[in-house]
């Protein structure tokens, strides 16, 4: 490892140099999106500058998300505690030997929280120009609410660089070291120096970020990750075994007579999004929206996991989460029918050469709506078809066997007990 010496130039001609080149290389192109501070880091800390922890901040636009934040820690250390966060739409982790990256989508109102505003960033977003804190100097009391906890992990000094960007994006960086003496003087110079580059490696990669952010938001993460693969062909279609739901909201009629246009949206907003997040984190994936109704998939494809499991256990708790809605918001309650059916469906793009949807198809979804709208007829929240309810540990019964239309055979149906 190279250690610096503030007063020597060849120092920062080699970190100029090697962060240029660690920049630009043509073998980042292939890079994934959300592990770029890795190979920063590595090249920071060969230099000797003891990274205690770098962000990215890019504010963009996006329909559901106001900004992503890529935060990079040495693999020994947690994650800085920010408490309770309700503007965190998405939120992973990446890790390699020396770091951890972790990734936050944050949704549109996030930059308003007094989270963002009494931070770092809001400051250096205002002014546009680079700003470094020696920590001991900005602690009490401290300058940035963050500065306690940097400071309370043993690092030094805390910098953020504006790199611009053109419209409409925003971007950000911060870096902060566990060296006794800080960073070296030269390290302002050497980032005003590197701006250029990092953003000509960035803007690639910002490119192929809201590429995919956008695809996920109209068409789902897991299609979206198909599509900017490469699969876009019309008409490439692959058979897979399913657990298929559709879910419609009950009296919607109704509801468009008695709400104005902004209640009404507000309240099928407020179904959707308990829907979402009910789905996604039993590891299913929406489809489409049609009209009042939602069509969603759990795959099979994961001999560990059990998707007729996952997909009732979604379904239980959207049934706790609307539960809850109603209860606070008692004037105008939702009320919905669901089903669930296990089945080979086909999966991929279909439609006409102008305009494609990724979604599926086959006799499973057609079965899966019609045991909806048998269900609804009966009044029930949930119904399953056998092949769910055979493979779930929740005890059910059969409710019967019952013709559906456009189905010759009979159709057994089953509930939760």
């Amino acid at each position: 490892m190279t250690s610096f010496n503030p007063t020597d130039n060849s120092a920062r001609e080699a970190l100029f140099s090697a962060l240029k080149s660690c920049t630009i290389d043509t073998a980042r192109l292939g890079e994934e999106t959300d592990l770029y501070l890795h190979p920063l880091m590595r090249c920071l800390n060969e230099h000797g500058l003891k990274m205690g922890g770098a962000s990215l901040v890019l504010k963009t636009r996006h329909p559901q998300v106001e900004m992503m934040v890529q935060r990079w820690r040495p693999k020994r250390l947690d994650e800085v505690e920010v408490g309770a966060l309700d503007t965190i739409v998405g939120h992973y982790a990446n890790v390699d030997q020396q770091g951890t990256i972790e990734v936050y989508l944050l949704k549109h109102g996030h930059s308003d929280q007094e989270l963002y505003q009494k931070s770092p960033f809001a400051r250096v977003e205002e002014h546009q120009t680079l700003h470094s804190w020696r920590l001991s100097e900005h602690i009490d009391p401290p300058r940035f609410p963050i500065f306690k906890d940097l400071v309370a992990r043993g690092e030094t000094e805390y910098m953020v660089l504006p790199i611009p960007m053109p419209q409409p994006y925003q971007l950000m960086m911060s870096l902060s070291t566990f060296a006794a003496e800080g960073f070296p003087p030269y390290l302002s110079q050497v980032m005003r120096e590197i701006a250029p580059y990092l953003r000509l490696s960035m803007a690639h990669k910002i490119e192929r970020i809201m590429m995919t952010e956008l695809l996920a938001a109209y068409l789902g993460r897991k299609q979206a990750q198909q599509v900017a693969s490469g699969r876009i062909r019309q008409g490439d279609l692959e058979s897979i075994n399913a657990v298929v739901g559709f879910i419609d909201l009950r009296g919607f009629t109704s509801l468009t007579e008695r709400l104005d246009g902004e209640a009404l949206v507000a309240t099928m907003s407020s179904f959707y999004r308990a829907i979402d997040r009910s789905v996604a984190k039993h590891g299913g994936e929406i489809l489409k929206f049609i009209g009042d109704g939602l069509l969603f998939m759990f795959a099979g494809d994961d001999a560990q996991l059990n998707p007729c499991q996952n997909a009732v256990d979604a379904m239980l708790e959207l049934d706790q989460r609307i539960r809850a809605r109603n209860a606070r918001e008692g004037s105008v309650p939702i009320r919905y029918a669901a089903a669930l059916h296990q089945g080979w469906v086909r999966y991929g793009n279909i439609g006409a050469p102008n305009r494609l949807d990724f979604t599926v198809i086959g006799s499973t979804v057609n079965r899966t709506v019609r045991l909806q709208e048998l269900g609804a007829d009966h009044d029930l929240t949930l119904v399953i078809s056998p092949q769910i309810s055979q493979q779930i540990s929740q005890a059910n019964s059969s409710l019967g066997t019952y013709e559906i239309s456009g189905f010759n055979d009979q159709f057994s149906v089953h509930v939760l007990e």
